[in-house]
């Protein structure tokens, strides 16, 4: 009998499913859709975070950088980027197949590769960049609006799975999440939740396979 899949043995399968959809962004001729390929390095990033993989979670972050420098068109897409990019993704595959047996040379490969790719998106090292902010220091009324909002996406799953056991083909209530969660998605100190930005991608890329599901 098979042995059941640990936390890592599944991370290495989401990371790398992940990764190779950013291969075949990479590839693409003339760029890649911007919003497909922050999406996916963004997933990744959230991957990593959740299986407590730092060094991974900062070289994912450091590409989801060049991603949302190439979206918002603060960089060009060239012969040079993809070649970067491609070469990225194929590091990050080596580091997630060695997740399991992590070393002190994994870790400074991580870091250079970290350290290349936020000079190409102008993040700053991370060792001078501010402390993120904790969270008593959040306004109350921002806490109290994700409360809220939070309170109301998960009212919207309840009611989804109700409507789904009693007609499985029902796409109406999985539309009404996604619109639920844009509230959310458009708070400006997101960044500052973690995990709750992560559990939102993971929400969405669910509820959008559920969508493609005949």
């Amino acid at each position: 009998m098979p042995s059941p899949l640990g936390p890592t043995d599944f991370f290495a399968l989401e990371a790398g499913e992940y990764l190779e959809r950013l291969a075949r962004l990479a590839a693409t001729s003339g760029g890649p859709p911007s919003e497909e390929f922050v999406r996916y390095a963004r997933a990744l990033r959230g991957s990593a975070l959740m299986a407590n993989q730092p060094e991974i979670t900062r070289a994912a972050g450091a590409l989801e950088g060049v991603a949302r420098a190439y979206h918002d068109r603060a960089r060009a897409w060239d012969a040079a980027l993809a070649e970067v990019v491609g070469q990225s993704v194929d590091d990050l595959k080596r580091l997630v197949r060695q997740a399991r047996e992590w070393t002190a040379d994994d870790s400074a490969r991580a870091d250079r590769l970290s350290r290349a790719l936020e000079s190409i998106s102008g993040r700053p090292p991370e060792g001078s960049r501010p402390a993120t902010r904790s969270r008593g220091e959040l306004n109350a009324g921002v806490r109290a609006f994700v409360a809220r909002e939070g309170a109301l996406v998960a009212s919207a799953l309840d009611r989804a799975g109700r409507a789904l056991e009693a007609d499985p083909a029902a796409r109406d209530p999985l539309h009404n999440i996604l619109r639920r969660m844009q509230s959310l998605r458009g708070l400006a100190a997101l960044t500052d939740l973690s995990p709750l930005p992560e559990m939102l991608d993971s929400l969405e890329m669910a509820v959008g396979g559920l969508l493609r599901t005949s």
